[in-house]
């Protein structure tokens, strides 16, 4: 009851953020998909992270509550224990952050004193090196991590598991950047907290999509399990 009342509170509130992004940029483009300028001084951020907090918490609840509501009819979602496709899906995302948190930091070190419409040079060749070696880190954190998950649990599909990671990665990563850059190009490459979220959002979800579908290769190659899932009532 409570993993089938969490997963649909966590799906409410990620659909509750992107619902309100898609609506922002509906309203500020006159009815039409246009993208519009806006700049760091002109947004109220604690305004903006109160608004972002209510959506969340809105989304969240709606969620919650229809979770309770399906299970009080009946309704069920489970998933063969051998499958472990969270696992596989949360240790994959959780490596992708620790890669990554090098050069996150970097970043953040790096704009967090500016004031706004402030613009800083730097050289391209290291921004690219910056970029490569995060990638790097992401890319092997994140198959240490789903590796290490799985053989906490005797997993027989690790082998299987970890290198369709290995492979599928690179083709998610840049699937991913390609979504994330078209969210933030839709919602006007603002730099207030709701873009930060919509876009930190989706490429979580295209990533997490990927993770996902390399368990489930990896299942079916193994034979270790009968189905993905499924939903009884």
């Amino acid at each position: 009851m409570l993993k089938q009342t969490v997963g649909f509170a966590l799906l409410g509130s990620i659909v509750a953020v992107l619902g309100a992004a898609a609506g922002q940029v509906m309203d500020r483009s006159g009815g039409g998909w246009m993208v519009y300028e806006s700049r760091f001084a002109d947004y109220d951020l604690a305004a903006g992270d109160r608004s972002l907090l209510v959506v969340v918490a809105v989304g969240a609840g709606t969620g919650a509550a229809i979770g309770l509501v399906a299970r009080a009819a009946g309704v069920r979602t489970t998933s063969p224990a051998e499958n472990r496709t969270v696992r596989v899906v949360a240790a994959g995302l959780l490596g992708v952050v620790v890669g990554l948190a090098p050069v996150l930091v970097l970043i953040w070190t790096t704009i967090a004193g500016l004031g706004p419409d402030t613009s800083i040079a730097v050289p391209v060749d290291a921004i690219l090196i910056a970029y490569a070696i995060s990638a790097l880190l992401a890319y092997l954190a994140a198959l240490v991590a789903v590796r290490s998950a799985l053989r906490v649990g005797d997993d027989v599909a690790v082998g299987a598991t970890v290198k369709a990671v290995a492979v599928a990665l690179p083709f998610g990563a840049i699937a991913a950047t390609a979504a994330g850059t078209g969210t933030a190009w839709l919602l006007g490459f603002r730099t207030d907290s709701m873009v930060w979220t919509v876009v930190s959002l989706v490429v979580a979800l295209v990533l997490a999509a990927v993770f996902a579908l390399c368990r489930s290769w990896a299942v079916r190659s193994t034979g270790t399990s009968r189905a993905d899932g499924l939903i009884t009532a």
